[in-house]
């Protein structure tokens, strides 16, 4: 009787490992081979890498990668083997976060005023959800307008602007956002890390899956209240293959 339940165990574990292969074997970048054919609604487009895929609002194909049919600041996404998405431009993000706003279906970047009202401007709330905040910068920010990556942010209510040494004791140090973080962070050196053109969806503090709740965290309170809170990123499992094998390990995130 044993021999037989070890002998089923055996046929199950070779048949989970075969549907596991077949997605994800052979896989570049992290993406399984499945996502990169070309998909059944785009059968009159080029196959091409990155692939086509159906854009829902316009039923129209485009190129992962391209602005195809997106607002500024975002990318035609990859979401699975057949659909494409609109989300944040992940080249964009270094230096300075961006932020999807559902309501208007648009990408803006962090500490400005994007979609809120007058004298406020668009941050990350305390659970990283994205919050319209009284803009207490607002007098620096005329004198010294921010730019693309060198901007006005606060803590508590204290303001700092990014590639300047801030409020960091060593002074070789500036404060720079590297292009996974929410916040800007003490770096000796600026890296951005390479940035992919097969743009996939993430679970990026601000990035399109993270604002519509698609993404897990996992708080981590620390014994030593003077470091910062540690936040795990990772996406919620779908099935039981990777779509994004890349993202087995959660990112990790600083408050």
């Amino acid at each position: 009787m044993s021999f037989f339940l070890t002998l089923r165990k055996c046929i199950l574990a070779l048949l989970f490992l075969s549907v596991t292969l077949f997605f994800n074997i052979g896989s570049a970048d992290g993406i399984s081979k499945r996502l990169l054919k070309r998909s059944r609604y785009c059968r009159n487009y080029p196959e091409s890498m990155p692939p086509y895929r159906l854009h829902r609002e316009t039923g129209r194909c485009y190129q992962v990668g391209e602005s195809g049919p997106c607002p500024p600041l975002m990318k035609f996404t990859l979401e699975d083997d057949t659909f494409g998405v609109c989300d944040c431009d992940l080249s964009q993000r270094c230096g300075r976060p961006l932020i999807f706003w559902p309501s208007r279906n648009r990408c803006y970047r962090v500490y400005e005023q994007g979609p809120c009202r007058d004298g406020k401007w668009l941050v990350f709330g305390f659970d990283l959800e994205p919050v319209c905040k009284k803009n207490v910068c607002e007098e620096d920010e005329q004198r010294h307008p921010s730019t693309t990556s060198r901007y006005w942010f606060n803590i508590n209510q204290t303001c700092y602007r990014t590639n300047s040494r801030g409020y960091c004791s060593d002074a070789d140090d500036m404060l720079f956002n590297v292009n996974h973080h929410y916040r800007p962070t003490c770096q000796k050196s600026v890296d951005c890390g390479e940035i992919n053109t097969m743009q996939t969806s993430k679970c990026l503090p601000g990035q399109r899956l993270d604002v519509l709740g698609q993404c897990k965290r996992r708080f981590i309170a620390l014994r030593n209240t003077s470091k910062p809170l540690q936040i795990h990123v990772t996406k919620k499992p779908t099935n039981i293959y990777c779509l994004f094998c890349d993202e087995k390990k959660p990112q990790h995130y600083k408050i």
